[in-house]
Order: structure tokens, then sequence, then C-alpha cells
């Protein structure tokens, strides 16, 4: 068995941690220019959403919960199944 390398979770979530960087710098650079205004607030908060969509989409609640051993919801299995997400391989 060969060794594996740890996940970071924007590589779980995006695929690999590239557009989690470049999306980090661009809302730090937008809060040290700007500070806390409407439009960085709504910078970050479009930035998590999109995380939390991508997690959904690829199924990393799923995995996180069997990766724990604990049971996976049957509301949470038929809404994957639903959307047609269900966790890859």
């Amino acid at each position: 068995m060969g060794t594996r390398l740890p996940l970071h979770a924007s590589a779980v979530v995006m695929g690999n941690a590239v557009p989690g960087i470049v999306l980090g710098i661009v809302v730090g650079k937008g809060i040290d220019d700007l500070g806390w205004t409407r439009v960085t607030k709504a910078l970050a908060g479009a930035v998590v959403l999109l995380f939390v969509g991508s997690a959904f989409l690829r199924g990393v609640d799923i995995q996180l919960l069997q990766q724990m051993k604990a049971d996976v919801p049957h509301w949470l299995s038929r809404l994957h199944d639903a959307t047609g997400t269900t966790p890859t391989k």
C-alpha cells in the first residue's frame, strides 16, 4: 500500500487548491483596500457559498460522515439521489 498525502479542504471541495488561493487573494485584497464594506462582505459570502455548494455537489458531506463512521441520514441520501450528486470514489 502506497503512502497517501493528506488532502486540504479546498482540494476536496474544489478539486485542487488553486481556486481557493485565488479567491482568498481576491477577497483579502478587497478587504485590505476597502475594509469591510457591503461589496467585500458580499464577495466573501459568495466565496463561502461557492465552497459549500461545490462540496455538496461533490458529495463531501456524505464522505465525511462515512469516514467518521457516522450514520448518513436518509433524507440526506435521498437529497443526493434526487439531485444526482452522489459521492465519487
